[in-house]
């Protein structure tokens, strides 16, 4: 607001407040008299009343009484309101007309606008200038293999070219907000203003680095680039220092009506997410004042601040309500005005950030790596999982070359993954695909009365982390492409994935040339030579790649693969139950893999995953490695060839002969012998023992074989289906809350998700704030932080007493503002024992649709009934959560189709047999939206053709579901679905009696 406008508003409020104040008492007394009367009416002026009539004195009077009662009300308001400004409290809630107070208040802040005219603005301190430390590249210890040598000299700065568009500066706008706005963190808020330093602005302003203020209307240029670079490194704070004021970005810019106690008030309410109590606040209060005595404007007063001034905001203390954090006494800095600072995904306990050679920041720690692997071991086991963590995370970036933070990882894995399930992302592609394709094969063939399974919570949490990191179908087929451009003679026994974009091959022999697009880097005299190109590079196919590659974890900032057919054994050492489990993980992790086109996977001494396609069992491995001879000595060519992994749990002595390389891999557990291939497990942690190398610390692909066997066995199981409640708990509860009436927040998940408050559309939502207002909109009785914190971020460790969760709820709340009787449509907690939930003004689509399932399964009234299935199919506009692909939507989502398209079927049947086809085959079209192809759905309608003598629409239909199947086929498994014998039957019957 300018000060030509503050001034305007200002002297408006002051004279609008002295006429209401002044005008009405001297009119009403001028022209009806003073409000109190002289005498009191009698007796006999009562009986005249009620024999002559009103009066029009009776009248004027009356109507004088309601407008000094008004004008009463009005001046309670103003006195009350002036008098909590002036003290800096907030005003208590007065029982007046509705609306009364709230005008006051408005009049009183805008008067008080004016009295801040007459003062100096106070200048606001130059925030501090963070100067960017330049990364400098270190020599990597001696590990496995050694990556190509870094100026270690002289640092350079590289300098991007970013990106930009123009946006205008809008009402209350900040550097903070725009980048919060545009960039979706707020903690991006420097990229903006340098982009738009030393800039003039068509008022003649020019951007110079000490601009704090926005002015409405700026054209500003903002990166359209929404991804979030790494942090500067944190800077070292005394432990002693429990509040910091030099945060530019940690700063409140008063606004009128705004005091010292509403600022401490509503800081730890943005902090805490609850109402924190008086003495909570004086607290708070008091560290406030005392940090912002130099900020105060003449005569110093913290009773007198004024609009436009800028406070420091001291770091908020832990909340004393919360266990997690009581016990440590940690301090986490929370600001309302910089959310996005609670989102920090420091781990507890982590030492100062050092720049890397690829310009990330990680734990500083000796890199020295013994000579011994047994010490090494026994130093990270020594250390505690902590230790261990930090230094599988760091380890050493022999294997991970140098990079650039902003290109993407190879797979797709979304930036900040924890290790371990970044390095899960290659099996987890296949895990999840098989998954999904064996549920929607259950959906698809599905009979009405039936209902999907439901999983495990830790079963749907692991399978949420996996499709989280699983690359998409087209990212694989970029890899698989790039692999087949190896040439035959060219066999690397390790492939390495980096976080930073680069594939790279270990290749042993300097002889070997690799054609286009791989390029050479350099390397150390004594290391193998490393090839290296990128997902997406094209180049003449010339081989099948390598179809025998199995995850072996993440170290520094890449991923380890083995390519079994060149190791030719890899042996597994550690704990027998540990060496079992990754066994099995890599069992599952080659039987489904997405890159290697068909293989067999021969497991000996473990029947876990005997009924999956590609899992032979067996027991003696020497029938699969002589078939693999076999093929070599007849000459089959490549293209023809079975590649085989061997599987072993107990040890084994069966040579792997050369005859057998690149079409056959040897994987058994057993003592890893000296000069030999092996990984020696322990917990989430892992040691790759290469031929005269030093052990390399991993960290173990987080994929737990016994959750997954769990949920194949609960969707591959020929009972996977199982007959549908008469009445579900989710129907019921739907019916009781929202009555099947429209809420006033409605949030509609049977298609595309929208989100309207009182019938307007609520813009601005972050994909994070939209997605959590969804979980929260289908979760009615309330969630916890740690349940939030898990699902919304699956695949990132848990963030320090749920900051994460309570930063994005702060901002939904306020996205979503009050409800219809004026509280939060997101309400605050009172304790933090206390669920999340949403105000009982917030409901969806579907919850609608099933208290209208309930309704008809409850009436015995058909004709109700059938309206009833028709108003819930009405609600359809696609398949649930269409633009939302999220894994804990799953089972919301398919329990909905399933119901939903139980009453399509139905509705249709009746609607059919009454004559009305046409409207029996919209309910069929609204069944399919949900989910299409459902062979019921298609025989039923099927049956409506039949009804009407339309022979060549049931062929058409069956055609269509045959193709239908044929376009959801698994090109990259090549498994294609097709109708079931029962529904190949109804319709051979339909189209020959027609």
């Amino acid at each position: 607001m300018t000060r030509m406008r503050q001034l305007t508003v200002g002297l408006a409020a002051t004279t609008t407040s002295l006429l209401l104040l002044a005008l009405p008492p001297w009119l009403l007394t001028t022209l009806v008299g003073p409000p109190i009367p002289t005498s009191w009416p009698d007796l006999d002026t009562l009986r005249g009343i009620t024999t002559i009539g009103v009066t029009d004195t009776f009248v004027t009077t009356t109507l004088a009484v309601i407008v000094w009662i008004a004008w009463g009300q009005l001046a309670t308001a103003i006195v009350a309101e002036t008098v909590a400004a002036l003290r800096h409290r907030p005003a208590r809630t007065l029982p007046l007309f509705p609306g009364t107070q709230h005008f006051a208040a408005r009049l009183v802040a805008a008067t008080l606008l004016l009295a801040s005219m007459v003062q100096p603005r106070p200048v606001a301190a130059a925030p501090l200038q963070l100067i960017p430390a330049t990364a400098i590249a270190t020599p990597d210890t001696a590990t496995i293999y050694q990556p190509a040598a870094a100026p270690t000299t002289t640092p350079t700065v590289e300098t991007t070219m970013v990106a930009t568009e123009t946006v205008a500066v809008g009402e209350r706008d900040s550097w903070w907000s725009l980048a919060e706005t545009h960039l979706d963190d707020g903690r991006r808020w420097r990229e903006i203003r340098e982009l738009n330093l030393d800039r003039t602005l068509p008022d003649g302003t020019t951007i110079r680095p000490d601009t704090d203020q926005l002015e409405p209307g700026w054209p500003l240029l903002v990166p359209t680039d929404t991804h979030t670079p790494a942090r500067e490194p944190a800077q070292p704070k005394p432990p002693e220092a429990a509040f910091s004021t030099s945060a530019p970005s940690q700063q409140w810019e008063v606004e009128p009506g705004d005091h010292f106690w509403h600022i401490a008030k509503t800081t730890l309410e943005h902090a805490w997410d609850r109402t924190p109590t008086d003495d909570e606040i004086g607290v708070y209060w008091r560290t406030l004042v005392e940090t912002n005595r130099d900020r105060l404007a003449p005569p110093h007063d913290p009773d007198l601040i004024h609009p436009g001034q800028q406070f420091h905001l001291p770091a908020v203390p832990h909340d004393p309500q919360a266990p997690d954090q009581a016990a440590t006494g940690e301090i986490k800095e929370v600001h309302p005005s910089a959310d996005a600072h609670a989102a920090e995904l420091d781990r507890p306990d982590e030492p100062e950030a050092r720049p890397s050679a690829n310009g990330r920041h990680r734990p500083p720690t000796d890199t020295t790596t013994p000579e011994n692997p047994t010490t090494q071991e026994d130093a990270t086991t020594d250390a505690g999982p902590d230790a261990a963590t930090d230094r599988t995370d760091e380890g050493n970036d022999s294997l991970s070359g140098v990079g650039s933070d902003v290109a993407e990882h190879p797979l797709g894995v979304p930036r900040g993954a924890a290790p371990a399930a970044t390095a899960a992302a290659l099996a987890a592609a296949g895990i999840v695909a098989l998954l999904q394709r064996r549920r929607r094969t259950l959906l698809h063939q599905r009979l009405p009365g039936y209902r999907l399974p439901t999983l495990a919570p830790d079963v749907e949490q692991h399978l949420a982390t996996l499709t989280h990191v699983a690359p998409d179908d087209p990212v694989l087929e970029d890899l698989t492409a790039l692999l087949a451009t190896i040439p035959p003679e060219c066999n690397p026994p390790l492939v390495i994935l980096h976080d930073s974009g680069p594939v790279s091959l270990i290749v042993d022999d300097h002889d070997i040339k690799l054609p286009a697009p791989w390029e050479l880097d350099p390397a150390s005299p004594g290391e193998p030579a490393r090839w290296s190109a990128r997902t997406g590079d094209r180049g003449p196919r010339r081989s099948i790649g390598l179809p025998l590659l199995v995850t072996l974890g993440h170290t520094g900032s890449s991923t380890v693969l083995a390519n079994l057919g060149a190791l030719p054994a890899l042996t597994i050492q550690g704990p027998e139950e540990q060496v079992r489990t990754r066994l099995r993980a890599m069992t599952l992790e080659l039987a489904t893999s997405r890159t290697a086109g068909p293989l067999e996977v021969i497991v000996c001494d473990d029947d876990q995953f005997a009924d999956l396609d590609q899992i032979v069992p067996a027991n003696d491995p020497s029938d699969a490695i002589n078939a693999t001879i076999a093929e070599s000595d007849a000459g089959i060519i490549d293209d023809d060839r079975m590649p085989r992994a061997v599987i072993c749990h107990a040890s084994t002595d069966s040579p792997l002969p050369e005859a057998a390389a690149r079409f056959c891999g040897l994987l058994a557990a057993g003592v890893i012998e000296q000069g030999s291939w092996g990984l020696r497990v322990d917990g989430e942690h892992g040691w790759l023992h290469a031929p005269g190398k030093t052990a390399q610390p991993l960290t173990l692909p987080d994929l737990d074989p016994a959750v997954i066997g769990q949920a194949l066995d609960q969707l591959c199981s020929d009972d996977a289906l199982a007959p549908e409640a008469s009445e579900s708990p989710d129907e019921a509860s739907a019916a009781v809350l929202l009555q099947i009436a429209a809420p006033y927040c409605h949030v509609a998940v049977l298609g595309p998700i929208t989100v309207t408050c009182d019938g307007a559309p609520v813009d601005g939502l972050t994909p994070i704030a939209r997605q959590l207002l969804t979980y929260l909109a289908t979760h009615r009785d309330g969630v916890t932080l740690e349940q939030l914190d898990a699902t919304i971020w699956p695949d990132r460790p848990p963030s320090r007493a749920g900051q994460r969760a309570r930063t994005a709820l702060t901002r939904l709340r306020r996205s979503l503002g009050d409800g219809p009787d004026g509280q939060p449509l997101l309400p605050r907690r009172e304790s933090v024992k206390e669920r999340i939930r949403l105000s009982d003004h917030v409901g969806t689509d579907l919850d609608q649709a099933l208290a209208l399932l309930a309704n008809a399964r409850r009436t015995d009234d058909h004709a109700q009934a059938l309206d009833d299935q028709i108003a819930a199919l009405s609600l359809v506009r696609g398949s649930p959560f269409t633009d939302l692909t999220v894994s804990w939507s799953v089972d919301i989502e398919q329990r909905a189709i399933a119901q939903l398209q139980d009453a399509a079927v139905a509705a249709a049947t009746a609607l059919s047999n009454a004559g009305e086809h046409d409207r029996a085959a919209w309910a069929i079209q609204q069944g399919l939206r949900l989910w299409d192809p459902s062979e019921p759905l298609y025989v039923t309608w099927a049956r409506i053709e039949h009804a009407r003598g339309r022979a060549d629409r049931i062929a058409h239909l069956w055609r269509r579901l045959r193709r239908l199947y044929a376009d959801d086929a698994d090109e990259l498994a090549g498994i294609i679905t097709t109708p079931t014998t029962e529904t190949e039957l109804a319709f051979s019957q339909l189209m020959t009696n027609t």
